[in-house]
């Protein structure tokens, strides 16, 4: 595991603390693998608090929906699939943004966290999942990529960790 040295003295001490401890995180997640049949992926979860039907069009079958999930700017997307409209902490849904602790390596070594922290907060490609038991997710199938954009700083260091089992 590479040492964490300190990021740049823009943040302030409790951003540099839980970037630390993010850091940290992510080192320890193992690399995604197949394991009998199912995708282990670590990934940066984002739960959506609000899922709200925008458009349909009936001549593509396709739905617009705006979707805001935690510590991402709210989204539109077109999907085939319908999704439960709603809000609150019930939606069974999550933005996901896939990792790979190896990412750690293509880090400048001279600033670490500094470089760690912005590059997760650059817009990505997500991964739309169901969940279906308390690890166990399924994709749902987008016909376009997901591009999500963090708010700010503080959702990139409060952001939650963890290894899904996708069916």
């Amino acid at each position: 595991m590479q040492s964490v040295p300190s990021g740049p003295s823009t943040h302030n001490n409790a951003d540099l603390e839980k970037g630390r401890e993010l850091y940290n995180t992510l080192a320890r997640l193992s690399s995604p693998r197949f394991v009998a049949g199912r995708l282990e992926l670590p990934c940066i979860v984002h739960r959506l608090t609000k899922v709200k039907l925008l458009e349909t069009a009936s001549a593509t079958s396709y739905r617009e929906y705006e979707l805001v999930a935690s510590g991402l700017v709210p989204l539109k997307l077109k999907l085939s699939s319908r999704l439960q409209e709603g809000s609150g902490a019930g939606l069974p849904y999550v933005l996901v943004r896939p990792w790979s602790p190896k990412l750690l390596d293509l880090l400048s070594h001279d600033n670490a966290l500094g470089s760690l922290l912005e590059w997760l907060s650059q817009p990505f490609n997500a991964l739309l999942l169901h969940s279906l038991l308390h690890t166990e997710y399924k994709r749902i199938v987008s016909d376009c990529p997901i591009r999500a954009n963090v708010k700010d700083l503080v959702s990139v260091v409060n952001s939650e960790c963890r290894i899904l089992e996708i069916v």
